[in-house]
């Protein structure tokens, strides 16, 4: 239990895989709980769900648990738990979360998703313990919205790319107000968003998917406007996780390296000019800046910048240095602010 200013919670998300023997293509041919829905208001609520997955003589099992309970002081909360499978498909997924009755406000989500080719299971997980009160204002001009993006009337919508922070000087942004036009969300409307700091080492995960050799909008980049995989809480980690899927040239081993055949189309887009369009000299190979290796692995962030930027979710990326040695820098699927 944690207790966090008189807000209690108590969450609790379980997950079994047995790994009985895999090979060949499974699909999922039974199972039970594959649309579970458990609404509670200040109560648990719960759900679970099984699988068998197989290719014919050869099987494997899922199972989900997913259970939530959180209770907030003079404040009712609706715990909320599903289980989500079909037959022939090939994923389990479990996702519990809480949402305040009075702000509207998400508490905390967990979503687990594994499926039946691959051994790794994606996780996504977001906590917010001052949901449990009213929210922050938001502020007047500057770029960014100072509140979470579950929020209702939070008044801008995510807009996110994956940044990579290669100085480790955590990623130096500017407002809204002084940052650049740029079509991230891809239906050709030409927002006014925070964008990299001129000079800043920091630069865009990308890939040119039509081969024009530019980065045109955001469906180039990694975000939550990038195609990926339905979610509750969509991002770059899991649309760049779509090529580590083996009917992607992929390998499924959690990572994205030279053993995955995008990894040698990602470029890694630094903004020197800061003018939101990509020059030739600014789309540099990953390898070329000594990047060796992104983890689909990410977890929750509750960083925010001056501006209101969000640096929502987390993740590693393996560069090799001047030295020759291996060393970790940040990556960051962050909500840049808009005008």
């Amino acid at each position: 239990m944690n207790v966090l200013r008189g807000c209690s919670s108590r969450i609790y998300l379980a997950i079994v895989i047995f790994l009985l023997s895999s090979s060949g293509f499974a699909q999922i041919v039974s199972g039970f709980g594959f649309s579970c829905r458990d609404m509670e208001v200040d109560g648990l609520a719960m759900c679970s769900a099984g699988a068998v997955c197989s290719p014919g003589n050869v099987s494997e099992v899922l199972a989900v648990s997913v259970f939530v309970d959180v209770r907030c002081p003079n404040n009712p909360v609706v715990n909320e738990a599903q289980t989500d499978a079909a037959v022939l498909g090939t994923q389990l997924s479990g996702t519990s979360k809480a949402t305040t009755v009075f702000y509207g406000r998400l508490h905390s989500r967990h979503t687990e998703v594994s499926d039946c080719y691959r051994s790794t299971t994606m996780t996504s997980d977001f906590i917010d313990p001052q949901a449990c009160y009213p929210p922050p204002p938001v502020p007047r001009g500057g770029g960014g919205c100072n509140s979470d993006e579950f929020i209702a009337g939070c008044n801008f919508d995510p807009n996110s790319p994956i940044i990579i922070d290669m100085a480790a000087d955590g990623i130096q942004l500017t407002s809204a107000a002084n940052g650049v036009p740029f079509d991230l969300r891809g239906d050709g409307t030409l927002l006014h968003l925070a964008w990299t700091a001129p000079g800043s080492d920091a630069g865009f995960l990308a890939l040119d998917r039509n081969g024009n050799g530019r980065i045109e909008d955001g469906r180039e980049l990694f975000g939550n406007y990038t195609l990926q995989d339905p979610s509750g809480a969509p991002n770059g980690f899991l649309a760049l996780a779509r090529y580590d899927l083996s009917e992607n040239g992929g390998n499924g081993d959690g990572t994205i390296d030279q053993s995955d055949n995008v990894f040698s189309t990602l470029r890694f887009w630094r903004d020197s000019n800061h003018d939101g369009v990509s020059q030739p000299d600014e789309l540099l190979p990953l390898q070329r800046v000594g990047i060796q290796s992104v983890s689909l692995e990410f977890k929750m962030s509750a960083r925010r910048d001056r501006f209101g930027n969000m640096f929502r979710y987390r993740s590693t990326v393996k560069v090799l240095n001047p030295n020759g040695a291996t060393i970790d820098r940040n990556a960051y699927d962050v909500f840049l602010g808009t005008e």
